[in-house]
């Protein structure tokens, strides 16, 4: 499927990955390892494009070859959410037409899709919210270690 792969729709990679958006940015929790991630401006589109059931090539074709966020940075950003372990390439083919509001957002990027990964509170989002919390304290208190070293 590799040399193929950007045809395929693309599927969050379990149930333990999440997205919300929030004023045009996306923020992607993964639940297996706690870290985030921030997407804005172009890949905050893709993001939402590749979810919605849009392939990367489909993506790639309505790039400018001229632009900052042209063909070969969607297929790499691609590249990147499959590598964060966020998306995987299933054997569908994509069927859905791209509004032409979408390449035209797209296009009028500045930058290239990046994302911002966050791994601050992977700790403390790994915790087992009731067996892990020190009663007296409450959430997000975790409980000290059994030797009495604190986390």
């Amino acid at each position: 499927m590799e040399s193929n792969k950007y045809e395929c729709v693309y599927r969050l990679a379990n149930n333990d990955v999440a997205s919300e958006e929030f004023d045009g940015e996306f923020v992607v929790l993964d639940l297996n390892n706690g870290r985030y991630y921030s997407m804005d401006g172009a890949a905050a589109i893709v993001w939402k494009a590749l979810t919605d059931g849009a392939s990367p090539k489909d993506l790639a074709a309505v790039c400018d070859e001229e632009g900052k966020c042209g063909p070969q940075a969607i297929l790499a950003f691609c590249d990147q959410l499959e590598s964060y372990g966020l998306v995987v390439p299933t054997p569908e083919r994509s069927g859905i037409v791209l509004p032409d509001t979408l390449a035209q957002a797209i296009q009028l990027n500045e930058t290239p899709p990046e994302t911002t990964m966050y791994d601050d509170l992977a700790e403390l989002m790994m915790a087992d919210p009731i067996h892990e919390v020190d009663e007296s304290e409450g959430w997000p208190v975790r409980k000290p270690e059994p030797n009495g070293a604190a986390d």
